[in-house]
């Protein structure tokens, strides 16, 4: 028996075609399915009708072995090595998250203030803030010596483009706040979460390469910090 080459054939819309068997009734075999089956195929017929989801799923993208290089100057550091988005990598909807635990050490008296941003740039720095907390106050009773903490940041884009948009959380968690005053104290636990106030989208590039990376700044030389551990989570 001689077999038959199957056909390429582009088959009409809504019609079952096989390359395995090209004597069938395909046609015929469709209203011969059960009902739920042949409406479901039927629905192919609709390019704009349901489809698959994005398809995306959760993701560890970097994952840090070894431990930042310690903060001691009185500016703006990043906690770890530059990290860097490739272009075109933001779509809407996409969402990371940064985790970092790491570090720190104030002075009594003079320990000035601790700030945590998440920096959009080209150099890890600087160029487009996403999100800052407030200026958090350690205890001027007594030093604080590499007393552990925890960062997180959430990005979500919104929009892409050259003047794209995401909208970042951020929360903190670390011991030894100023708590001389009640006042003191209550004014530090309110800066767990940031923004503090009216969270706002940052207007950012996605078609050109860009770094992402939390960052520390304390305003005096007398606090220190060492990041040992960092995440950044593709969550969609």
């Amino acid at each position: 028996m001689r077999l038959r080459k199957p056909k390429f054939d582009i088959p009409e819309r809504g019609v079952l075609h096989s390359y395995m068997c090209p004597d069938v009734d395909l046609e015929r075999e469709l209203h011969r399915a059960p009902e739920h089956i042949a409406k479901n195929l039927e629905r192919g017929k609709d390019r704009f009708g349901p489809r698959a989801s994005v398809q995306s799923w959760e993701e560890t993208i970097y994952n840090t072995l070894a431990d930042g290089t310690a903060v001691t100057a009185a500016a703006e550091t990043i906690m770890f090595p530059i990290f860097t988005l490739p272009a075109n990598y933001l779509y809407p909807g996409r969402a990371l998250k940064w985790t970092v635990f790491g570090r720190q050490s104030t002075a009594a008296v003079t320990p000035g203030t601790i700030t945590f941003k998440l920096a959009y740039s080209a150099t890890g720095l600087g160029a487009v803030v996403m999100a800052a907390s407030g200026a958090f106050a350690p205890d001027v009773t007594a030093a604080a010596t590499n007393l552990t903490f925890m960062l997180e940041w959430w990005t979500q884009c919104r929009t892409v483009g050259t003047a794209g948009t995401g909208l970042t959380f951020g929360r903190m968690e670390w011991s030894d706040y100023d708590d001389v005053t009640t006042t003191g104290l209550v004014a530090n636990l309110n800066m767990r979460m940031a923004p503090t106030a009216t969270p706002a989208v940052a207007t950012i590039d996605t078609t050109v390469a860009r770094s992402l990376n939390p960052t520390y700044t304390p305003s005096l030389t007398t606090a220190s910090m060492t990041a040992h551990w960092a995440l950044l989570e593709a969550l969609t």
